[in-house]
């Protein structure tokens, strides 16, 4: 995050004794010479040691001199509100800001603001009240996302809402763009996708994306069903869809241009075990189905003697020629 050179500040705690004596009393504020109206204005609330800010100093962020009861001598050279343009004074204590916030992956101005970039922008537009009275942050670490849209509108920058990475970082390690997959802003994870290397289908359409990709990088995928499905088979295939499709419970074996016979011969009915028992699909033999004595005697009386697992040479569709 940005960084600062400047020494960092002494809460300087003891130094604004003189500070609290009047800021903090109505009547002290009175015997200054301050009327109703600056009275009201003026009134500090004292702030418990155990809140952001309650153990620091009044002139550590105001400046100005401390140990002083002449109110002329005291406010020379103090900051009335630092959080508006001398943000200088925030970061010689606050020298570790982050430009993102990793829990919600929200790009922050911290590094803009620090060196000028946004010369428009300063810390009290999002952390208003710091350290007295009611602070938008109430308490969090991230300003209400309120506060940056109201900003934005008020800045004329309404265009910035449609690009996704004004105010988030990514955290998927691949460039995608956000509106390509999710539908929603407020709930991220209704997606949708219109390109996708696996056509999301039938079973496949109820996936999560972190069903089959590693979170949240997305990497690691060959897009084969092997990534996700360990095969009950005997046979190495990465790619089920040679045999199967996702429109049912993986049952149904269309093995088009792959299979010795129609998978619809006789009443198989795309049953693979009623051929190959077990799920043995390392060899089959047509006398699982058919009478064995019934084919060698047909066989014999044409002079065909040998036709243990040959069938396919003359009946390549499983029909008699």
């Amino acid at each position: 995050g940005p960084t600062s050179t400047l020494v960092p500040a002494t809460y300087a705690m003891s130094q604004s004794e003189s500070c609290r004596d009047c800021h903090y009393s109505e009547s002290a504020l009175a015997r200054s010479g301050a009327d109703d109206e600056e009275i009201e204005r003026l009134i500090i609330e004292r702030v418990p040691a155990d809140e952001p800010h309650g153990s620091v100093g009044c002139v550590t962020c105001h400046w100005g001199v401390g140990g002083t009861d002449d109110v002329d001598a005291a406010h020379a050279g103090m900051i009335p509100d630092p959080t508006r343009g001398a943000f200088e004074v925030c970061v010689r204590c606050h020298h570790d800001m982050p430009n993102v916030f990793p829990g919600d992956r929200l790009q922050t101005p911290h590094d803009g603001v620090v060196h000028g970039h946004e010369v428009n922008m300063h810390c009290g537009d999002c952390h208003t009240g710091v350290a007295h009275g009611l602070d938008l942050m109430a308490g969090e670490l991230i300003c209400p996302m309120d506060v940056c849209i109201d900003c934005h509108i008020e800045l004329g920058l309404e265009s910035e809402f449609e690009d996704c990475d004004v105010c988030h970082t990514a955290p998927h390690d691949i460039a995608l763009d956000c509106s390509g997959c999710h539908l929603s802003t407020i709930v991220w994870e209704e997606t949708a996708y219109t390109d996708h290397s696996v056509e999301l289908v039938d079973q496949h359409s109820d996936v999560q994306c972190f069903d089959c990709h590693n979170r949240p990088e997305f990497l690691g995928l060959r897009y084969v069903c092997s990534d996700c499905h360990e095969s009950p088979h005997d046979f190495a295939v990465d790619d089920c869809s040679s045999c199967h499709t996702p429109a049912d419970d993986w049952s149904t074996c269309v093995m088009i241009g792959h299979h010795p016979f129609p998978v619809d011969h006789g009443d198989i009915a795309c049953d693979c075990t009623k051929c190959h028992l077990s799920g043995d699909t390392s060899d089959y033999w047509c006398g699982t189905c058919h009478d064995l004595g019934a084919l060698q005697t047909s066989h014999g009386t044409r002079g065909i003697n040998y036709i243990e697992h040959i069938c396919a040479i003359c009946h390549p569709q499983g029909r008699t020629p």
